[in-house]
Parts: C-alpha cells; sequence; structure tokens
C-alpha cells in the first residue's frame, strides 16, 4: 500500500502542475477561442481519441496483461514488438489509402483537407505515443510519467500561445499545438525507456502472437464501443445542436477535467500495479478493497465539492461559458464512476475475460444512445449531461457485477451505493434548481455521511502516511 501511495505521490505532483497550467490558462483561452472553434477543437479529440482506441486493437491491452510473466528485458522487448507490429501496420494502410481516397474523407468526413491531415497525423503519433507511455506505466517509472504530464500541458499551451501571438485563434490553433505536443512526448517517453524500444535485439520466440491477438482482439470491440459511448453526447449535440453548444458543453468537460485528471493518474498507477501485486499475492484481497473504499471516499467528497462550487468556478471561463455550470453536476459521474469501477473490474481483466468487456461495453453503448436520443433533442446539453452521467453510473454496476461473478472480493457495494445515490439526488437538485442554501446543507450531508461510513479506511491512510513521512 505504502509503494502505490508513494507513486501516487510521485505521478501526483505533475498532476497538480498540469492542472494549475490549466487553471491559470483556461480563463484565457476560453476568452480568446470562441465557443464555435472550441466546439471544433472538441470533435477533433473526439475523433482522434476513438480512431485511436480502434487502431490500437486491444494490442495495448495484451502488453499489460503479459507484461509481468518474465522480468528479462529480452521477453519485454519481444513483447512490446509483437503488440506494436500490427497497429502500426494497419495505421500505415489506413494512411496510404486515406491519401488515394482523400476526396472520399474529404467530403464524407470532416470536409476540410488540412483537418483531414491534422487528424490522421494525430492518430498515427497517438497511435505510438499510447504504447510508448504505457512501458513507462509498467515500468513504475512514476516520476517519468509525471514530467510527460507536465510536458504534454506545457508544450501544447507554448504553441497555443504561440498562435494566439501570431493572431490565429481558430481551431487550428488547438488541433496544430495537440499534435506537435504529442510528437514531442512520444520521443521522450521512447528515449527513457530505450532498451526496451531496441526491437532489433529481440532474442526470444517464446510468446505466442496467436494467444496476445486472442486475448487483446475483444478490447477492439470493447474499447471502439467505450469511446463511442463516451463520444455519444457530443455526436448528439453535433446533431441537435450548433458547434457553440459543443463548445460550452466542452468548456464544462474541462472544469470536470479536473477529476478526469485524479482517474487518469489513478489507472496509470492501478492498472499495472495490480496485476503485478495479484501475482505476488493472489489471495490478499484485503488490499483490493482497501484501495476500494479509499478510492470511493475520496472521489465522492470532490464530486460533490465540484457540485458546491460550479457557480464560483464557471467564472473562470469567462461571460460566453456561464452556461456550463448546469452541466457540472451530472458530467461528474463520469470520472467518478470509471475510476470506482477500475477497483472492481479487475477479475475481468486477472481472468482474462476480455469478451465480458466488450458486453458490457455493448450494453452501455447501447443505453447511452437511448438516452441520448431521448433527452438532447429536447433539453439540448442539460439532456446530454444526464445522459452521460447515467449511462456511466450502469458501466460500473455491470463491470463490477461481471467482475465479481468471475473473482470474488467482498467489496463494500452497499456503501459505495448509498453515496453514489445521494450524489445523484444532488446532481438531479443542482441541475435544475439554484439555491446556494440548500445545496450548502446537501452538501455538508453528504460529505459526513462519506466521512462516516469510511472512518476506517481514512483512520488507516492517514496512519499510512504519517508512518511514510516518518
Amino acid at each position: 500500500m505504502k509503494k502505490l501511495i508513494g507513486q501516487m505521490v510521485n505521478i501526483g505532483f505533475g498532476v497538480i502542475i498540469s492542472m494549475v497550467l490549466t487553471i491559470l490558462t483556461t480563463p484565457i483561452i476560453t476568452r480568446i477561442i470562441n465557443p464555435e472553434s472550441y466546439g471544433e477543437f472538441s470533435l477533433f479529440q473526439t475523433f482522434s481519441n476513438v480512431a485511436m482506441m480502434i487502431f490500437c486493437l486491444g494490442m495495448d491491452q495484451s502488453l499489460v496483461r503479459y507484461y509481468y510473466e518474465n522480468d528479462s528485458i529480452a521477453y519485454k522487448r519481444e513483447l512490446l514488438k509483437k503488440s506494436t507490429l500490427l497497429p502500426l501496420i494497419i495505421v500505415i494502410i489506413f494512411l496510404f489509402l486515406s491519401f488515394i481516397f482523400a476526396g472520399f474523407f474529404n467530403t464524407y468526413f470532416l470536409n476540410d483537407k488540412i483537418y483531414t491531415f491534422l487528424l490522421l497525423l494525430n492518430i498515427t503519433f497517438s497511435i505510438m505515443y499510447r504504447f510508448s507511455i504505457m512501458v513507462v506505466r509498467l515500468e513504475h517509472q512514476s516520476r517519468a510519467y509525471s514530467v510527460l504530464t507536465i510536458l504534454s500541458k506545457v508544450v501544447y499551451l507554448i504553441n497555443v500561445f504561440i498562435f494566439i501571438f501570431l493572431n490565429i485563434t481558430s481551431s487550428y490553433a488547438l488541433t496544430i499545438s495537440l499534435t506537435i505536443s504529442t510528437i514531442f512526448c512520444l520521443i521522450i517517453s521512447i528515449t527513457i525507456n530505450r532498451k526496451i524500444f531496441k526491437f532489433w535485439k529481440s532474442s526470444t520466440n517464446n510468446i505466442n502472437l496467436n494467444e496476445l491477438m486472442k486475448y487483446g482482439f475483444p478490447y477492439i470491440f470493447s474499447m471502439a464501443l467505450t469511446s463511442l459511448f463516451q463520444a455519444n453526447d457530443k455526436f448528439f449535440l453535433s446533431i441537435y445542436s450548433d458547434t457553440r453548444t459543443i463548445g460550452i458543453f466542452a468548456s464544462a468537460v474541462s472544469i470536470v477535467s479536473f477529476l478526469n485528471i485524479i482517474q487518469n493518474t489513478f489507472t496509470t498507477i492501478w492498472s499495472p500495479y495490480y496485476l503485478d501485486f495479484y501475482f505476488k499475492n493472489p489471495y490478499d484481497h484485503d488490499f483490493f478493497k482497501k484501495v476500494n473504499d479509499s478510492v470511493v471516499t475520496v472521489m465522492i467528497i470532490i464530486g460533490s465539492s465540484l457540485i458546491f462550487f460550479k457557480d464560483y468556478i464557471v467564472f473562470l471561463l469567462g461571460m460566453n461559458y456561464r452556461d456550463a455550470k448546469v452541466l457540472i453536476p451530472f458530467l461528474i459521474f463520469g470520472p467518478i464512476m470509471y475510476t470506482i469501477s477500475e477497483t472492481t473490474v479487475i477479475g475481468l481483466v486477472i481472468a482474462k475475460r476480455s469478451k465480458l468487456q466488450v458486453i458490457i461495453s455493448f450494453i452501455t453503448f447501447i443505453i447511452a444512445l437511448l438516452l441520448n436520443q431521448i433527452m438532447v433533442p429536447t433539453m439540448g446539453g442539460i439532456g446530454a449531461a444526464i445522459s452521460t452521467g447515467i449511462s456511466y453510473i450502469i458501466f460500473y454496476i455491470l463491470r463490477s457485477y461481471f467482475s465479481n461473478s468471475v473473482l470474488k472480493i467482498d467489496f463494500n457495494f452497499g456503501k459505495s451505493s448509498v453515496l453514489i445515490l445521494i450524489l445523484f439526488i444532488y446532481s438531479m437538485f443542482s441541475t435544475f434548481y439554484s439555491n446556494q442554501i440548500i445545496s450548502f446543507f446537501i452538501y455538508i450531508f453528504i460529505v459526513l455521511i462519506d466521512l462516516t461510513l469510511y472512518r476506517k479506511i481514512i483512520s488507516y491512510g492517514l496512519k499510512e502516511i504519517f508512518i511514510k513521512r516518518r
């Protein structure tokens, strides 16, 4: 547990710096970049993320699952080579075809040659960076990961402000800056683990590519469906609303990104850590319960705090984005439920039940599709936010249920369910009513219930931190 906390602290440093940079610069950017351009950039990111997840072919998940079965550099090098081979071949073929049939992509995809080129370029380097940063995670190089997190944000912001200085304030400024940042961090991450990336020195053939594909390929559908599920709100807003609405929605998402940063920090450490821990301590289920309790405690408090302070936070974005405050209460469920579910889904990964991940993603995608179709046409951004919140709660329930049916761990589902229900009611109130006095009492009530239900894990955590410092 101390090791996990130590790595969280290391990565947390990078997260805090990145968060501070976001808080300081977002108000400036949103005052210069109009909501329409911000909406276009949001769609660019959505398309890139969905395509990256599909073209990885699930081999990134195979890399994680099999990485600790052998500690030798030769094994890791061969595993990385075989994991990256197919995704790179597929993306190169796709790039070749996209240039041949450029007219098709320009007409039916983005209707903009520059955007098409930038999108394809960003997808290619994002896939490569996905594997290189994965190695940093798997090697438990938390400080290096922290530095890369900071560099990614710094390089992106430097380029954005260069464009602004040159009086280029369209969405191109944001998309080009993002692509440059990805390429820069890719080079650094490969350099850090250059010994593992020396594929020509690979000397072992005891890794079965078919086995990697068998485990990883179901994740193509699972992660593609999950990405589509996550992008559902923006897709429906693009159909039933305009880019301004998407921009306001994206600005609300940027506020909630504080929780996304915590989510990414935790999953970055947790995914490789619990596999390594399980192989060494297969019967120590108490550890997993403590981590789950800790995550629930922290995420509920932070989530409820964002809801209570939302009216003050949106002032940072500027007048054009004030409508974002009613979207925040339900958008927080995305990172909250995903982070908590990462602690309860471990059974599916350990048991190699990747096909069940597909079923979970498919069910959640269909539910999100239906909810958005019902709510977005009449409620706009609020409907998209509510659909997202409900869908993520269902996503958490399904992941927890299927995982626990494979690997039985006595998580405190009763306690977490009570807090999630109260938080849902608070979100509903804060979306449709504006009464800070009532909101304050609900907020205090949630915090007190949280601290009471999880007082044992709070006491344990404080002792761990105190002992570590001594």
